[in-house]
């Protein structure tokens, strides 16, 4: 049970923590794609691997490796934005994530990428769509193939016909075909990891403000002003009863903005912050040899759910909501904003369990996943 006490926090950036964010943004970067995709090249390929691979999100980076790990030819990669021009590729991939928004697909049509070549693999599709504008929406149901990476997206895109169902797959997300064959570290029975986010907030130069689209979705200002304060409340009990039971508290970063946010929302505290990684097997190792984790970045989750690791979830946006219900989390093994921001008007306990999958069930979601990307990709 944890008994959620008042917290006050700055969220104003120091000219250190500003320099800090750009080094880990900009500069360790370079290399990644290089690293992680292996068989990357930057002559023209016959295939191109498109979504949000900018190098500045580990989570990003996991499912663009995840994918090209099936591709043995050499392959264009490139960041989805609005710099991107087709250049005659034969197969055109996107890799997985919350890419399928109308801005992106129309990016896709206007810049001339023939629809019946886009396979979309491990995607979102919400039931939205079907306001977009005619071209968009004529444009993605003529997509090659789109795989969603929820049952429960899977279920609305039919029920709500945005695609066609002989074009329309589901399977879990792409990074979980990555657990598959990792040797899982030696358990650390001392060590519980957290992962924070700017959780409905947006860094504006030197300060951190309420914003972004998950923001803007919450009608209320006021309540995403609650649900922030109930999520910083909550991540500050959990790692302030962890220490005070003499663990560890480790916080692990999937963003540069996690790793300035994180010093903020746990200020004061004796948490050990690990520095960002663009290095998804360094982050695997660091999540398998956890006691527990407190994850709230999607891959977060999939890492620490997907390795077995005992894992509080909370799911701060729709496709963590989706994860957790595919995955059979009970109620106090994860908590929603709803949950957050009742946390800001109520003084009582709250009752939080870690869930833990069993690792033969992990081990066939991994392998479901590997088998799902690779009937998709063999052809490509």
């Amino acid at each position: 049970m944890i008994r959620v006490v008042r917290h006050r926090i700055s969220l104003k950036l120091s000219m250190a923590e500003r320099i800090k964010y750009i080094f880990d943004s900009y500069v360790k970067t370079i290399s990644a794609l290089q690293r992680e995709f292996g068989n990357v090249t930057d002559v023209r390929a016959d295939t191109l691997l498109l979504g949000g691979f900018h190098a500045q999100n580990l989570g990003d980076l996991a499912l663009g490796k995840a994918v090209s790990s099936f591709l043995s030819k050499p392959f264009n990669a490139e960041v989805l934005n609005a710099r991107i021009k087709y250049s005659g590729q034969r197969n055109i991939i996107l890799g997985g994530g919350s890419v399928i928004t109308e801005r992106n697909v129309e990016l896709l049509r206007t810049r001339g990428f023939p629809a019946q070549k886009v396979v979309a693999v491990g995607v979102d599709l919400w039931p939205f769509v079907k306001t977009w504008k005619p071209d968009n929406l004529s444009y993605l149901r003529d997509f090659r193939l789109v795989s969603v990476r929820s049952h429960r997206n899977f279920e609305l895109a039919i029920n709500e016909k945005v695609i066609d169902k002989d074009k329309l797959r589901w399977s879990f997300d792409n990074a979980f075909s990555l657990l598959e064959d990792f040797q899982l570290e030696q358990r650390d029975a001392q060590t519980i990891g957290i992962n924070v986010l700017p959780h409905l907030h947006i860094l504006d130069r030197r300060e951190f403000q309420i914003g972004g689209s998950f923001a803007d979705k919450i009608k209320a200002r006021s309540s995403a002003g609650k649900i922030f304060e109930g999520y910083v409340h909550l991540i500050r009990d959990i790692a302030n009863k962890a220490l005070d039971e003499g663990k560890l508290v480790q916080h692990l970063p999937f963003s540069p903005e996690d790793c300035v946010f994180a010093r903020k929302v746990l200020s004061g505290l004796s948490v050990e912050f690990l520095p960002f990684t663009t290095s998804v097997q360094t982050q695997l190792a660091r999540i398998s040899a956890l006691k527990a984790l407190i994850a709230t970045r999607y891959h977060s989750m999939v890492f620490g759910l997907g390795l077995g690791v005992p894992t509080f979830s909370i799911a701060y946006s729709g496709k963590c909501e989706n994860l957790v219900y595919d995955l059979g989390v009970p109620n106090t093994g994860w908590m929603g904003n709803c949950e957050l921001e009742n946390i800001c008007v109520s003084n009582s306990k709250i009752q939080i369990d870690f869930f833990k999958l069993n690792r033969s069930v992990c081990q066939t979601f991994a392998s479901q996943t590997r088998g799902h990307l690779k009937d998709i990709l063999c052809s490509v």
